[in-house]
């Protein structure tokens, strides 16, 4: 997952990155150790850009790299876009549990993406406001869970701290002007280490690192239970 913003930001690079990420051919990891490629992200993808301060939304269940649809975005002038392709782990592959996920409270929109899997958990203790899941899995009540709480690094910590049985909850949760992202596994992990870059134009949060923009050293790794806060 991605999400990027700056002046005259370059969707083109970031598109061919990132669909190399989902047909696990960009970073070296613990998921891809014995072959690389055969963990791919196959599961549908989604994108939200800017566009006269409105979240436009555009999401497949076909995989990005074989969706000509994928790649109109290419054609797509935003200050800002979030990019997600799905490896399901939890729920069914269909267009209501696809990334990114939308949102709306005191007329505020919100968007969602996350990386890793909650376990047994019964979400019916939980209060999400009023929203309703639409789909099966567990991101986009996460997601519901979040707002239903302080939006703020402190109110987000808050929120994951009462989840004890997961894989991951990275996500990246943003608003037409802030964007929070948040590093948060059970263990050591290449696959689930977030990264970002802060260029003079641009500032990028990415599950990896993408080849086309800076040097590898360039890129700052998001240590475990690490909440960030952008604006933009």
């Amino acid at each position: 997952m991605v999400f990027a913003f700056g002046k005259d930001l370059q969707i083109v690079p970031l598109l061919e990155d990132f669909l190399l990420m989902a047909r696990d051919q960009n970073e070296d990891h613990e998921r891809n150790k014995d072959i690389k490629g055969q963990f791919l992200h196959k599961d549908g993808w989604g994108a939200a850009y800017l566009k006269d301060d409105r979240w436009v939304l555009r999401k497949s269940i076909e995989p990005c790299y074989e969706d000509e649809d994928f790649l109109k975005l290419k054609s797509v002038k935003a200050p800002a876009i979030m990019i997600h392709a799905r490896h399901a782990s939890k729920g069914s592959v269909r267009i209501e549990n696809t990334h990114p996920f939308e949102a709306k409270i005191n007329s505020t929109d919100y968007i969602f993406c996350h990386n890793g899997s909650i376990e047994e958990v019964d979400w019916k203790k939980f209060k999400l406001l009023s929203f309703k899941p639409k789909g099966d899995g567990d991101t986009e009540q996460l997601f519901y869970h979040i707002l239903n709480g302080e939006i703020s690094k402190k109110g987000i910590k808050k929120s994951l701290s009462v989840f004890k049985n997961y894989k991951a909850l990275n996500f990246i949760l943003a608003r037409k002007n802030k964007v929070f992202a948040a590093t948060w596994f059970k263990e050591k992990s290449d696959y689930y280490q977030m990264k970002t870059l802060e260029t003079s134009e641009t500032t990028i949060i990415s599950s990896e690192i993408l080849k086309s923009f800076g040097r590898e050293s360039d890129w700052i790794k998001l240590e475990d239970k690490r909440i960030i806060e952008k604006n933009f």
